[in-house]
């Protein structure tokens, strides 16, 4: 599987993120392909993230763990769009969930979890 978002998609959404007053720090090619590697990481030949919602949540951590929460936000919301999913959270609930993860509260299941009560398809 090939990731969903791509490289300049992603740094397109740091733009924007910086843009809006959220003070991003700069993004670096190894933040970005790192980012955008782990959703899509396989162990003998299977996914090591087996749903959108854990795809998404791995995207999501791996730009929260670098710094990136606004980016990550969008680019969690972004993945699921490709996924075929309508995130559906205020913008309050999506802050919560991007705090709890950078303080270590939420893992990527627990994420994976709020994403799947948090979606609804597209189809």
């Amino acid at each position: 599987m090939d990731p969903l978002v791509t490289r300049d998609q992603l740094v397109f959404l740091h733009v924007v993120a910086s843009d809006i007053g959220h003070g991003q720090q700069a993004i670096t090619r190894d933040d970005v392909d790192e980012a955008l590697g782990r959703p899509v990481a396989t162990f003998v030949g299977e996914l090591l993230y087996g749903t959108p919602f854990a795809r998404a949540a791995a995207l999501m951590e791996s730009l929260i763990a670098r710094r990136h929460r606004a980016l990550a936000v969008m680019a969690g919301a972004l993945w699921l769009e490709r996924e075929g999913y309508r995130l559906e959270a205020s913008p309050a609930e999506l802050r919560q969930q991007a705090m709890a993860v950078a303080a270590g509260a939420e893992d990527v299941d627990g994420l994976a979890g709020w994403f799947d009560a948090n979606c609804r398809p597209l189809r």
